[in-house]
């Protein structure tokens, strides 16, 4: 092979080198943002999911007492009545019922009937 051979092979050899190295530069980048936009979108969910959560425990619970709510009561009477059915185990529930609980919230004020 001449001299002028050897340097275009050279050259080229460089050259092909040269985009290899600019597509990994491009690659590692690129790599990059979708690491941290994945980081992001992993972050979002979990912020989300603990909204939910905490949405969730608003809606079924008495923000006076702490208490179950009476949606929650029905869901998860439902949810025990259908375990029964498909088990055959009995099941026994036991309602309260407090009459005038109005006058006592009225005479003593709704923080009186908070159990702590």
């Amino acid at each position: 092979m001449s001299e002028p051979e050897v340097q275009r092979s050279s050259r080229g050899l460089l050259s092909i080198m040269l985009v290899i190295q600019a597509f990994s530069v491009w690659e590692l980048r690129h790599l990059g943002r979708l690491r941290r936009r994945l980081v992001e979108q992993s972050e979002s969910a979990s912020r989300q999911r603990r909204r939910a959560n905490e949405f969730y425990g608003l809606s079924i619970l008495d923000p006076l007492t702490g208490l179950y709510n009476r949606r929650y009561g029905e869901k998860r009477l439902r949810e025990e009545i259908g375990r029964a059915e498909k088990t055959g185990d009995p099941l026994l529930l036991v309602a309260l019922d407090c009459d005038r609980f109005k006058t006592i919230n009225d005479q003593h004020g709704h923080e009186a009937g908070i159990w702590r």
